[in-house]
């Protein structure tokens, strides 16, 4: 069975442009940056630390999940991934499982941005 079967969750994947050309300012200075969005589906599980991983801080941990998406998907570690109203930011560089199996993915750790007003201890 190929690891396609559990690419169940529709997720959007937000990748900021890396060509200066597309950032701007808007009238009070805050920098623009144009991205592209990806609709796509992932799969998401609870976050646990691996053997040689980098460790998360207590708070990010409780925020994390383990997530993977079909390989060729475009994400990088200056990606944003939304699920349901949920933000997430990518920790670190996203591995590519590609063997040229049916079972290629793409996994990374994505960490749930605080929403206004939230402390993290709810997570």
């Amino acid at each position: 069975m190929a690891i396609a079967r559990f690419f169940t969750v529709p997720c959007t994947i937000t990748n900021p442009s890396q060509d200066p050309l597309d950032s701007d300012t808007d009238a009070e200075g805050v920098p623009e940056v144009a991205a592209d969005e990806v609709d796509t589906y992932c799969h998401v599980q609870p976050y646990t630390v691996r053997e040689g991983e980098a460790v998360l801080g207590v708070e990010e941990a409780r925020r994390a999940r383990r997530f993977w998406v079909a390989a060729g998907t475009e994400i990088r570690f200056t990606s944003s991934v939304t699920i349901g109203s949920d933000r997430f930011t990518v920790a670190g560089d996203p591995d590519n499982w590609n063997v040229g199996s049916a079972n290629d993915h793409i996994e990374a750790v994505i960490v749930r941005q605080l929403r206004p007003g939230e402390t993290g201890e709810e997570a």
